[in-house]
């Protein structure tokens, strides 16, 4: 179990390499061979003029949060942190390592094979002896001691001391000041959990499963008698306020969220499921708060906001719309990272860019990949 679940965390930690929404890119056109071109490249990091500021050596390289970044050198190398001169500040000694959140950060003790959290001193603040350790979030994080199944999680807070006991079979990040948790036979039973542990609300029995929450609302699945999975959102009081109708969602912001809307008619029986979401029968729309369309369906696809402008594509493009859902950049290029830090890293003509808030290109083209700024740099590959 513990070497299936360092796998599963592995491949997560691959996707560093590609940064961000590079590990998306990878899975639309070339999720087969993300992996062994990850291995041949080295990144580094360029601030927001462009200039390389940390040159290429890493095989690994995390973005920076509490100015650090976890990075690793060679394949079966160890991980440590650098900070923004690309220093070594805390030596490589992990076999993996998360990034900092709430100044602390997960990592694999190579003598326990364990999960344990440092600070940004490297001095361990608690001792490795989880078999899974998620990142902190509004002073807690989730944990399981168990390798084995059943696994169990419970939440610690920043000294290690065990805040909800571990009883859950499933449990998200706290966020908004709540967290999802399933318990019981199959995980039958949901809700969400305040920071005391507090039962707050249970899901309805119809309910399947749900995300953690962003501006106020979380999505929640509810299965069909087609047995199709659909989406919907409740509020922080557990009512339904747009019920599930949706085949795909993304989270709210600005109170409005992207929804892919099914078409009236569509056969989905007996059909290559991935293709159909592909084909026009399947397009994404913006609604409000209540469900209501403010932009009907006309999107191939849509992700969620960040820095007040999400990526939209149209006839195979993408650009972007603004806070009201209106396209303020036109779409144009093969793919696109989110705005960060008022940038955003743009595919053209197989090499990556960045341009800023009103479409300029303000980086050329020039990286094989490129993610997103986090405070003041981007990792890239030459």
């Amino acid at each position: 179990m513990l070497k299936d679940t360092l796998y599963v965390l592995f491949l997560l930690l691959m996707a560093s390499c590609f940064t961000g929404c590079q590990a998306e890119y990878a899975s639309h056109d070339r999720k087969d061979a993300a992996a062994s071109k990850c291995k041949d490249k080295v990144v580094g990091y360029i601030d927001k003029t462009g200039k390389i500021v940390i040159k290429p050596h890493f095989r690994i390289a995390g973005n920076f949060f509490g100015g650090l970044a976890a990075v690793q050198y060679s394949e079966r190398g160890q991980y440590g942190y650098i900070d923004k001169t690309g220093k070594m500040v805390i030596k490589p000694k992990y076999l993996l390592a998360s990034d900092f959140k709430e100044n602390l950060a997960a990592v694999i003790d190579p003598k326990t094979k364990k999960f344990g959290y440092i600070d940004k001193t490297g001095t361990l603040n608690i001792k490795p002896k989880y078999a899974v350790a998620k990142n902190f979030s509004c002073g807690l994080a989730s944990v399981t001691l168990k390798n084995d199944p059943p696994l169990l999680f419970g939440y610690i807070d920043n000294t290690g001391r065990e805040i909800v006991g571990m009883k859950y079979g499933n449990s998200l990040n706290f966020s908004e000041g709540l967290a999802y948790v399933a318990w019981g036979p199959n995980k039958g039973q949901s809700g969400f959990i305040d920071a005391s542990g507090r039962l707050v609300f249970t899901l309805s029995p119809e309910l399947e499963s749900s995300r953690s929450f962003f501006d106020g609302m979380a999505a929640v699945t509810r299965r069909g008698d087609d047995g199709i999975a659909r989406y919907g959102f409740i509020n922080k009081a557990g009512k339904t306020v747009i019920r599930p109708q949706f085949s795909e969602v993304r989270d709210f912001s600005n109170g409005i969220a992207a929804v892919q809307y099914m078409q009236e008619n569509t056969n989905i029986h007996n059909v290559n499921w991935q293709e159909l979401q592909k084909s026009k029968s399947f397009m994404w729309g913006f609604v409000n708060r209540t469900g209501t369309f403010i932009v009907s369906p006309q999107f191939e696809d849509a992700y969620p906001f960040s820095n007040g402008y999400a990526a939209v594509r149209v006839n195979g493009r993408y650009g972007f719309v603004d806070s009201q859902a209106k396209i303020v950049i036109k779409p144009q290029f093969e793919f696109v990272c989110n705005f960060s830090d008022d940038l955003a890293a743009v595919l053209v003509a197989g090499k990556w860019g960045y341009i800023d808030k009103t479409g300029k290109m303000v980086i050329k083209p020039q990286f094989t990949e490129a993610g997103e700024f986090h405070e003041g740099l981007a990792v890239v590959a030459l």
